[in-house]
């Protein structure tokens, strides 16, 4: 194969690949702007958050002790998580009997 044809087959490929790059990333934006909520301008309309996540939007102490809640229970999922993470990276092989 000579060396013009071979640049022109890389060339093709490169082209391909940012086509499909092109392509995908046009796609990716479509569904997330279909599926996207959020408010219209010049209404006080939030859209409803159903998180469990602090939600800073008061200084009282009720409401910081509702947030320092769910951030210890988060914590707390992550803990276990990691600690079963642990769990399965320090597990032992068991040697294989005949049969």
């Amino acid at each position: 194969m000579t060396r013009t044809a071979k640049i022109v087959i890389l060339a093709l490929v490169v082209l391909a690949l940012g086509a499909g790059t092109y392509y995908w990333m046009g796609r990716q934006n479509a569904q997330t702007n279909g599926t996207q909520e959020g408010t219209v301008l010049g209404t006080d309309e939030s859209p409803a958050s159903t998180s469990t996540l602090p939600t800073g939007g008061s200084t009282s102490d009720a409401s910081l002790d509702t947030d320092l809640s769910s951030i210890d229970a988060q914590l707390s999922a992550f803990s276990s998580d990691s600690a079963a993470v642990d769990t399965s990276l320090n597990d032992q092989s068991v040697e294989q009997s005949s049969i």
